[in-house]
């Protein structure tokens, strides 16, 4: 019988597979062009890239055009298969009714985002990257609409060890988005700064590094976030869990220090800005706040609660039996 992956050895190899994202993804931006005409957004990751490479297929001869469309029928038929898969099983009602509300929307927006100009009035056309974006938030809704609906059937069945391995997948992937966006959105910044045409001052090099640093901090602070909370889960799922509660409020205290260090960021370039309007030529009319980073936060603290609750509940039941 094979010994189980302890839960250091499975941290150590997460953090592993997000240095070698990072790396890839920084030698694809230097050395070729796959990304040069790709917005970077973590709303619209991964799936207005794979818009953009199933019409690239789509447009270069009738065997890669096939290639593409059974990508789209897979990206539509997956999701309902699964969900009409096991009738009268595990699956509850509103889980098969996400999951075929997931394959329609994702098949469906993949294919809008391929063709935007011909499902947008002529005086919009130019602004189908809005579309792109509103379009990747009404996939990613239904994807935690369905995690939501297949997290309760579990919760409700008291499969907590089951919900805990769904919830590491779903750190893993969160965190390899984050990196992703942040190494991407680091390149398109240093793509646009290098193709101004005037030499830039020094003010305006400092503004540049802090629309940078406002950038891709948080993107990175939100992945440390992710590997604690996946971190919490492999706590959880393993034998032991003296741990549990320590970890628990390392992850809290650790939240909330990084989200102060977000908002910091995001007040000191917007006062920067203003501070030295009169010296730099390119001001930003638009105040960002890190909405996402402060829901990804919440979302984490009160995972965190919700985990030591269970946890604290599983102790008393073992004690009146």
């Amino acid at each position: 019988m094979t010994k189980p992956i302890n839960c250091k050895t499975k941290l150590i190899v997460f953090i592993s597979i997000l240095l070698v994202e990072a790396v890839v993804l920084t030698i694809l931006m230097t050395c070729t062009s796959v990304f040069e005409n790709i917005g970077i957004s973590l709303f619209t990751v991964p799936f207005a890239q794979i818009a953009s490479g199933v019409k690239s297929l789509c447009l270069k001869g009738s065997v890669l055009r096939g290639f593409g469309m059974a990508i789209l029928a897979l990206l539509t038929f997956l999701p309902i298969a699964y969900a009409l898969s096991d009738l009268g099983g595990k699956k509850s009602t509103s889980e098969r009714l996400s999951l075929i509300l997931l394959g329609i929307v994702l098949g469906g927006g993949t294919f809008l985002m391929m063709n935007p100009t011909n499902f947008l009035p002529e005086a919009f056309r130019s602004q189908h990257e809005f579309m792109d974006q509103a379009t990747c938030a009404a996939i990613w809704s239904v994807i935690l609409l369905t995690l939501a609906t297949t997290g309760m059937r579990l919760l409700s069945s008291r499969k907590t060890r089951s919900l805990m391995h769904g919830f590491s997948a779903a750190t893993v992937i969160i965190a390899i988005l984050f990196v992703g966006s942040a190494v991407l959105s680091l390149g398109n910044l240093i793509r646009e700064s290098a193709s101004g045409e005037e030499a830039s001052t020094e003010i305006e090099n400092v503004v540049a590094f802090l629309k940078a640093l406002k950038t891709v901090v948080p993107y990175i602070l939100d992945s440390v976030i992710a590997v604690l909370l996946f971190r919490l889960a492999q706590i959880y799922i393993s034998e032991e869990q003296k741990d549990l509660k320590t970890a628990a409020a390392s992850v809290r205290k650790t939240s909330c220090a990084l989200l102060g260090v977000t908002l910091v960021l995001s007040v000191g370039y917007n006062l920067v800005q203003v501070l030295c309007m009169k010296n730099i030529r390119n001001v930003s009319v638009v105040t960002e706040l890190p909405v996402l980073s402060c829901v990804f936060v919440v979302v984490a603290v009160l995972v965190c609660n919700l985990i030591v609750e269970n946890k604290d509940l599983k102790d008393d039941n073992e004690l009146f039996v």
